[in-house]
């Protein structure tokens, strides 16, 4: 597995999930205006909690329903559980621990290290998942037909 393709798909869906985060607190800045000060402290915990949650549902949703993000998907990239997208649950915690263990510099590096080695991580591990890639060049079906009869051996 090409680790730049999946620090890059990262990236990408970072960007994205900074975006969105934005739109959110916009909104919810919208509604904390409108709303009454009796009711602001309702609203201050998810206000502030916007930066945690939306980019653990945007990866758990979009990863469990399609198996990739937008990042994964432009760079051909899959997470497969089974051979099929892992669902929501698996994917939330999936997710949240990627999350987790990209928080700090130790554990990125300590991801880094295991996907060198390895080929995967430990969250991936724990999980049951895998990412995989498809190429961009198909294959004829003698080509299929001669890669299954040597799997079988």
């Amino acid at each position: 597995m090409e680790i730049g393709l999946r620090v890059l798909a990262l990236m990408i869906d970072l960007l994205f999930c900074y975006f969105l985060s934005n739109i959110v607190t916009f909104a919810l800045g919208f509604i904390i205006y409108k709303v009454p000060e009796f009711f602001l402290f309702a609203f201050s915990p998810l206000y502030m909690g916007v930066f945690i949650l939306v980019p653990i549902i945007y990866f758990a949703i979009s990863t469990g329903l399609w198996g990739r993000t937008p990042g994964k998907f432009i760079l051909r990239l899959k997470v497969e559980y089974c051979g099929r997208p892992p669902g929501i649950m698996r994917a939330l915690g999936r997710e949240a621990l990627k999350l987790l263990s990209i928080a700090c510099p130790l554990g990125i590096l300590f991801n880094l290290f295991q996907i060198c080695y390895t080929g995967s991580v430990w969250y991936d591990d724990l999980c049951g998942t895998g990412v995989m890639y498809s190429p961009l060049v198909r294959l004829t079906q003698t080509q299929k037909n001669w890669r299954k009869i040597m799997n079988q051996k």
